[in-house]
């Protein structure tokens, strides 16, 4: 009887686990597309931080564009090792618009130095996920 406890126990602890990790997918919210944007930077995954932007028009980005902006964020990324690197992305606040396709995060980024600075991005719905604005 006791065995059976710890394993329903144990089933309900993956499961609850299981569907928290699943919420933090990158396209669910802009928010999320914020802090995936950031994880991707602090482990220096650059090509999947690309993923995340779009241009003002919605469109992606072309090769071209996506190694301009992976130069720019390998360069954003030393400037943040100068700091201390990135200790953590606080989001201070979410908006999205009415017709659920467009809104705006701002956040504070903390680096291990402990300064802070306060940003912004734009971001829209493309093809389902959310995209932060180029």
């Amino acid at each position: 009887m006791k065995k059976n406890g710890i394993l329903i126990t144990m089933v309900l602890l993956l499961t609850i686990t299981a569907f928290s990790c699943g919420s933090s997918s990158s396209g669910s919210s802009p928010s999320d597309a914020v802090e995936t944007l950031f994880k991707h930077i602090k482990a220096k995954d650059y090509d999947k931080a690309m993923s995340l932007f779009y241009f003002e028009e919605g469109e992606e980005l072309s090769e071209a564009d996506m190694q301009k902006v992976k130069a720019l964020l390998m360069a954003e990324s030393e400037e943040y090792e100068k700091k201390g690197g990135l200790k953590d992305i606080e989001i201070v606040e979410e908006t999205v618009d009415s017709d659920g396709t467009s809104g705006e995060v701002d956040f504070k980024i903390i680096y291990g130095n402990g300064d802070e600075d306060k940003r912004n991005y734009d971001t829209k719905k493309v093809n389902g996920k959310w995209k932060l604005e180029m």
